[in-house]
């Protein structure tokens, strides 16, 4: 760091630097921040001590998705999907906890629910960000969801084998 505060006389070269990112956007009034509990959880954390902040803008405003793609991925698309990973006999591993086998805990399959679904899908089909970065459907704007909507389709046809005309959430016709 570079010496003494000369408004809290703290040794800085004794501080560890600690980096936390958190992003948002900027308004006229106010910087709005995606992760608000984790920044809140970081500020109570951290209250009473002195920061520095720099920010850095990452590029324009996204352009929102809408309330109908969200409808069309949580409403039609992602059930259908989900019915079918279930029809296919599609298993997730959990852990146990409390049964221990020679130290380890137990293992056990058990039917996928909507939220491992979900999260299959993002794994699967969300590399839609920068440089194919997987992004959660919250961080993705109007371009990136009908990206990762467009993946879970041919992910349908291509991967688990499903009629791509007889899909309930199919693409409208052009």
């Amino acid at each position: 760091m570079n010496g003494q505060c000369n408004i809290c006389n703290i040794d800085l070269d004794s501080i560890e630097e600690k980096v936390n990112k958190f992003r948002g956007q900027i308004t006229a009034a106010a910087l709005k921040f995606n992760k608000k509990a984790e920044l809140l959880k970081w500020m109570a954390k951290n209250a009473g001590l002195w920061f520095e902040i720099t920010i850095k803008v990452l590029g324009k405003s996204k352009d929102r998705k809408t309330r109908e793609q969200l409808g069309f991925y949580w409403g039609l698309l992602l059930p259908e999907i989900h019915d079918e990973y279930i029809r296919q006999g599609m298993t997730v591993s959990v852990a146990v906890p409390k049964v221990k086998i020679n130290g380890q805990s137990m293992m056990v399959d058990r039917k996928p629910t909507m939220d491992d679904s979900h999260e299959l899908n993002k794994d699967i089909c969300g590399l839609v960000g920068t440089d194919e970065v997987r992004l959660d459907v919250r961080d993705m704007d109007k371009y990136q969801i009908r990206a990762f909507i467009d993946n879970i389709l041919d992910h349908a046809v291509q991967n688990l084998l499903m009629n791509g005309e007889l899909l309930k959430a199919r693409r409208p016709a052009a």
